[in-house]
């Protein structure tokens, strides 16, 4: 009888403590953030909605505003960030920045945000991982051109054909900011089932189009769906294009969330290895997220080989 009151009371005590941290956890919000200009830069929603603080979004300004104060910040991927001293400012929560641990923190009642923006690792042994983009250039292209600038990110993007003429500006922007451009083929057909005159198609007509709109061509090819053989590559190869694939897919197509994508490339990064990712609006809402990741890891991104 005694044996299982002490049971009972065993489990209790575990429920209590189980409750208690998870408490504890849900008191505290550690959000993505960044810096700009050495200013720290929060997610304002996450944020605001965290602390019980009201704010709304004024589309026509494409601001936010705390009360009647407006707050102005970037907009990245649908996510408006500001900075951290302006919001405690404008919302009137304490912000407390610590230089030596590069750590924040805002703290309202029993309600703490904890802020640590990723740096990327430095020096000569860091090693490095290739981060890409296929199926572009469409409307997520500035979104993500803009978080890349904002992280000083560069990365490959397998464009193609048939879009880059269909969006142009999207696909200059790419290489003036600095970007890898790669041939994903003009349709995005599955090229072994195709003729081989009509895989050449693909890849001439793409390089055609890199060749008119941004002036130049590419050194690398990577098929849609992965799908290729020796006589494919071989094609390639004639044209001057390197055949690339991937070793990290984090299945964003399929929108698994930030969090099954961040999981999935921390499990799997290895030097150098290939990190697929698409041009998706979900997928630009998560790189922060994949960014830092990264980072966290100790890796960060290097480009392919120019010559």
């Amino acid at each position: 009888m005694y044996r299982g009151i002490i049971i009972v009371i065993l489990i209790l005590l575990v429920l209590f403590f189980t409750l208690a941290i998870a408490g504890e956890e849900s008191r505290v919000l550690q959000p993505v953030s960044f810096f700009v200009n050495n200013e720290v830069m929060l997610p304002a929603r996450a944020v605001a909605d965290f602390l019980g603080i009201s704010i709304y979004w004024e589309a026509e300004e494409k601001r936010i505003y705390i009360g009647d104060n407006p707050v102005d910040g970037l907009l990245l991927a649908g996510i408006y960030y500001v900075p951290a001293t302006e919001f405690s400012f404008k919302s009137g929560v304490n912000w407390q920045w610590f230089e030596d641990r590069k750590e924040g923190f805002i703290e309202l009642e029993s309600r703490q945000v904890r802020v640590s923006p990723r740096h990327p690792p430095r020096g000569d042994q860091v090693p490095g991982v290739y981060l890409s983009f296929d199926d572009g250039p469409n409307e997520t292209i500035p979104s993500i051109l803009d978080t890349l600038d904002i992280y000083g990110v560069k990365a490959i993007f397998f464009l193609v054909g048939e879009n880059v003429l269909e969006y142009p500006e999207y696909a200059r922007d790419i290489v003036l900011r600095g970007h890898q451009i790669g041939n994903h083929s003009f349709s995005h057909p599955l090229l072994t089932s195709l003729e081989t005159e009509e895989v050449i198609k693909e890849l001439y007509y793409t390089e055609k189009a890199f060749k008119k709109v941004m002036g130049i061509n590419s050194r690398y090819f990577r098929p849609p769906y992965g799908g290729y053989n020796q006589e494919i590559e071989k094609i390639a190869a004639n044209l001057g294009m390197e055949t690339i694939l991937w070793d990290i897919n984090p299945q964003d197509f399929l929108k698994p969330g930030t969090e099954h994508m961040t999981g999935l490339i921390s499990e799997q990064l290895a030097p150098r290895a290939h990190i697929l990712l698409h041009c998706k609006f979900s997928t630009a809402q998560a790189l922060p997220a994949i960014i830092e990741t990264v980072w966290e890891a100790g890796y960060d991104f290097i480009l392919l080989p120019k010559e």
